[in-house]
């Protein structure tokens, strides 16, 4: 005899009132978005074993509400356990895993919007932060830590990443403008061994020039390293995105004379 398959109430979401038209892309596409939000909440949702999110509809006064379940796939856990030992039911797992996920969701929200944490070490900072940009106009971001949800309330979030670094670097000038210069990097940045690479060797890149960069003498070493299509020496500040660590803004802060800055070749 077999045995009735298991299902968990995870989140249940208004999605239209009557008289609302919701076609059917606007259906699929709403479908997806909640699955992927889940799927950001609760990275046990990725790593399923024996269970699928599946999707129901349910009609309350004037509302339509989105259902969506945690079902189990029963012939998956006849293969890997047994419901009477905790420790080998899969979905008992699935399960458990999703809740711990839940429980410390608040928390990981605070996190990622009140730590200066570097996204690029951190997975789980990166994708709330990118939720909470998603729903930036907003103010304000569904969490998924009960069924029902809750807001989690922000006002505005950073562009940039706190700690900017500065790095002296060999570039050529290929288009110069008042306020920037396009530049195409001779090395990777860094260059050291060991470290993370930001940009490659061989990019083109828009740095902004600082206020020291628009006068006319640094002008000048940028305007005849154009011309004559050699390459210099630079020093450049680079802002990472607060969102996901990767560069976002180049700042210009000098072109230094030594070692040809500027100076054509005889």
């Amino acid at each position: 005899m077999s045995m009735e398959a298991r299902t968990h109430l995870l989140s249940k979401r208004d999605i239209a009132h009557t008289g609302t038209t919701l076609t059917d892309e606007a259906w699929q596409h709403r479908k997806a978005q909640i699955t992927e939000e889940l799927k950001i909440d609760m990275p046990a949702l990725r790593r399923l074993r024996s269970s699928r999110l599946e999707f129901a509809y349910q009609i309350e006064a004037t509302t339509l509400q989105v259902l969506v379940f945690l079902n189990e796939t029963p012939q998956l856990n006849l293969q890997f356990g047994s419901r009477l030992d905790p420790k080998g039911d899969v979905y008992f797992q699935d399960v458990n895993n999703v809740l711990e996920n839940q429980r410390s969701l608040l928390e990981s929200y605070e996190r990622a919007y009140k730590s200066t944490a570097d996204p690029t070490q951190d997975e789980r900072i990166r994708d709330l932060r990118q939720r909470l940009a998603n729903s930036s106009t907003a103010g304000q971001v569904h969490i998924h830590t009960t069924v029902a949800g809750e807001p989690y309330e922000f006002e505005g979030l950073p562009k940039h990443l706190p700690n900017t670094r500065e790095f002296q670097i060999t570039a050529k000038v290929i288009e110069l403008r008042v306020a920037e210069a396009t530049i195409v990097l001779h090395d990777n940045l860094p260059k050291e061994p060991g470290e993370s690479v930001l940009l490659q060797s061989g990019s083109k890149i828009i740095c902004y020039r600082s206020t020291a960069c628009r006068h006319v003498m640094i002008g000048t070493r940028l305007q005849t390293a154009m011309d004559h299509k050699i390459e210099i020496n630079m020093i450049i500040v680079v802002e990472r995105s607060w969102i996901d660590g990767r560069p976002s803004r180049i700042t210009l802060v000098d072109v230094p004379v030594e070692n040809g800055g500027g100076a054509p070749p005889s």
